[in-house]
């Protein structure tokens, strides 16, 4: 008994790391582009420009010190927003404005 449960739990890592690795090197796709049914892409290229026309550009609030435009390590996807939000007084973070096609 003890050696069945001992293979299923092999079995069960093994399972888990396969998945895992696929899922990590798996295809994201991009860079997206918007097209007539999109609502709001940012593609966080330095800035929160969108590339959709139904909605607005990003803003940013807060401390200007606290946010960072980093490589994304899949490169097909430009780059990544870091909040740095690291104190009970910071409240820095970003909106798009409401409009009716985010309804």
């Amino acid at each position: 008994m003890k050696f069945l449960l001992k293979n299923d739990y092999f079995l069960a890592i093994a399972v888990v790391l396969i998945f895992g690795f696929s899922t990590a090197f798996a295809q994201v796709g991009g860079p997206y582009t918007a097209d007539d049914n999109t609502v709001l892409l940012l593609h966080f290229d330095g800035d929160l420009a969108n590339e959709a026309t139904v909605t607005e550009d990003g803003v940013f609030h807060g401390d200007a010190s606290n946010f960072y435009f980093l490589n994304n390590p899949i490169t097909e996807l430009s780059q990544c927003l870091r909040i740095d939000n690291d104190s009970q007084n910071d409240s820095a973070f970003v909106t798009v404005a409401d409009a009716d096609a985010l309804d």
